[in-house]
């Protein structure tokens, strides 16, 4: 997929405010390996609005759900919404259950994946110069800068 970045950028101006705009460049400058491309971008932005939409949490608290993998996710889930874990009965579910429970489907088939756009953020900042220990710890930071990202363009 080719992006035009000239384009990105004008739609990125119409869509800030001129105070958030330097803000919003300065995060995307220290998230820019690994997610600035569109293909990242993209894919975590699709997984923030369908957690938005599923309404199972805050948006503060989506940090965790951006680089913890499905495995996680299922578990949260579990935990604390099990009926969105159960199969789809169209015959007994409302229209609003069965969008739900396909929205919790798309999130926990997309979870890893995102993860994944987190660990290419990390490895692009840390460059590989740094410890398996220090990297991880940097998981959690590089997803809130996403996050905040998100909600500047929200």
């Amino acid at each position: 997929m080719v992006v035009n970045l000239d384009n990105y950028l004008e739609t990125l101006k119409e869509d800030l405010e001129p105070a958030d705009l330097e803000s919003f460049l300065a995060l995307a400058k220290n998230t820019s390996g690994g997610w600035q491309g569109a293909k990242g971008r993209k894919k975590v932005f699709m997984f923030l609005d369908a957690l938005r939409d599923s309404g199972i949490i805050n948006m503060f608290q989506s940090v965790d759900f951006l680089h913890s993998g499905s495995r996680w996710l299922i578990k949260y889930l579990d935990l604390h919404h099990p009926e969105l874990l159960e199969d789809v009965d169209e015959y007994e579910d409302t229209s609003l259950e069965i969008e739900r429970k396909e929205n919790m489907q798309y999130l926990i088939d997309n979870a890893d994946s995102v993860r994944d756009v987190i660990i290419g953020v990390v490895l692009a900042k840390t460059k590989g110069d740094d410890s398996l220990e220090r990297a991880t710890s940097q998981m959690r930071p590089s997803a809130g800068e996403m996050v905040k990202l998100w909600m500047q363009v929200k």
